[in-house]
């Protein structure tokens, strides 16, 4: 269990420092209060230490503050920001796939904002970390072929099945009577009174996050991945989570 602690460390010292940095003080704190008060599926996840999902969260906090302070900040990236997008980047891939994501939405994001860094030298340091941290996973496909892209039987490339509904979606988060119906609410509203209160260029940041919350979303749910129970009515469930 030491490794899964050290792993949930470091998921809160990346999210702590993102916010900190982007939102102020008041954000962070709110950050680790969620943090410390999370869904249970993601607790538990935590303390598993599978290896994928859970500590691939720390490669994509790395990557959102990093491209954050590039876009909001009129200076080049330092080498030892570079060397750390790439190797997060990398590392992060072969962890999980979902770190791809945040990769290509701050590539986007930078070839629309600010393009003249793909002619750097910092574009070419992080091109070379990116291609470091992919060794593990060329090795792996080297091993097993194609089965590398495979996860829990499904293809990434497979056709979605189905769409799974929002309440559904939230349903499988919540499972705690009391976090879903009055923690959370009163979470979420501190939250955006933590944003209205914080500091720098807010507006762009917020939309920046939301807009890469938003293509999230998107992917998971036209995606083969979407594992969850689809209930016709959540909140008895919610009230109950006994309920089955």
């Amino acid at each position: 269990k030491l490794v899964a602690l050290s792993t949930c460390l470091a998921v809160l010292w990346a999210g702590w420092r993102l916010a900190r940095r982007h939102f102020g003080l008041l954000s962070a704190q709110l950050f680790a209060l969620l943090y410390v008060l999370a869904p249970l599926t993601w607790q538990k996840l935590g303390l598993l230490s599978l290896g994928i999902h859970y500590e691939a969260t720390f490669f994509v906090l790395v990557l959102l503050d990093l491209l954050l302070r590039w876009l909001t900040e009129a200076r080049a990236p330092t080498r030892c920001e570079a060397l750390a997008f790439g190797c997060a980047g990398g590392f992060g891939v072969y962890f999980s796939y979902q770190v791809a994501l945040p990769l290509a939405f701050a590539a986007v994001a930078l070839v629309l904002r600010r393009p003249a860094l793909f002619a750097t030298r910092a574009c070419a340091l992080a091109c070379t970390a990116f291609a470091l941290g992919l060794v593990p996973l060329l090795i792996m496909f080297a091993l097993v072929g194609k089965s590398v892209f495979d996860v829990h039987g499904t293809s990434l490339g497979a056709a979605p099945e189905r769409w799974e509904s929002p309440c559904a979606f939230f349903d499988s988060l919540y499972s705690a009577p009391t976090l879903a119906v009055v923690a959370y609410p009163l979470l979420f509203v501190l939250g955006v009174f933590g944003l209205w209160r914080a500091r720098g260029p807010l507006l762009q940041r917020t939309l920046l996050l939301g807009g890469f919350l938003v293509a999230w979303m998107g992917v998971y749910l036209n995606s083969p991945l979407v594992v969850a129970r689809v209930v016709a009515h959540p909140l008895p469930y919610v009230l109950d989570p006994n309920e089955q």
